[in-house]
């Protein structure tokens, strides 16, 4: 699905309200010694001010998706992949705070197709973003999984 080189931070249909609450990632030959990360937004959720923590509660994302945010250099019918499957409609509106299933609260927030909140200009926005992602991706909330064989499965919720 993806180009060679780095991949950015995605979250799988992140444009979309009724997206799948969990990953299952089967790692092919030549994994090993490699890496995935996730963040753990529940534990961010968790460690931010009840102020915050109640503006995040308000939050709407509107949801937009841009060419090659994602993993830049995909050819255009892989581009087309992750547009139909991270953000088919432009302008979606979706809460950034979500339950899981099993009754986790967390962030539903992807930097790819996040473009601004509801009710705040461009400028708002980018400003309320800068925060968020600099208490988001640091090492505290990221878990990395290393595949340590072929044909490595790898669930995450």
């Amino acid at each position: 699905m993806f180009a060679e080189g780095e991949l950015e931070w995605h979250s799988n249909e992140s444009g979309t309200l009724t997206f799948t609450p969990g990953v299952a990632l089967l790692g092919g030959e030549g994994m090993t010694e490699s890496a995935t990360g996730f963040l753990t937004t529940p534990d961010y959720y968790e460690s931010v001010s009840n102020a915050f923590r109640s503006e995040l509660d308000e939050m709407i994302l509107i949801h937009r998706f841009t060419p090659g945010k994602i993993n830049p250099g995909l050819r255009m019918e892989q581009d087309e992949v992750m547009h139909a499957n991270m953000c088919p409609v432009d302008d979606i509106e979706i809460p950034i705070v979500m339950r899981s299933p099993g009754g986790i609260t967390g962030l539903h927030y992807s930097i790819n197709t996040i473009h601004s909140i509801k009710g705040m200009t461009l400028e708002e926005s980018e400003s309320v973003f800068k925060e968020i992602n600099k208490g988001l991706f640091v090492d505290d909330y990221i878990y990395d999984h290393w595949y340590k064989g072929n044909n490595d499965l790898c669930l995450f919720d």
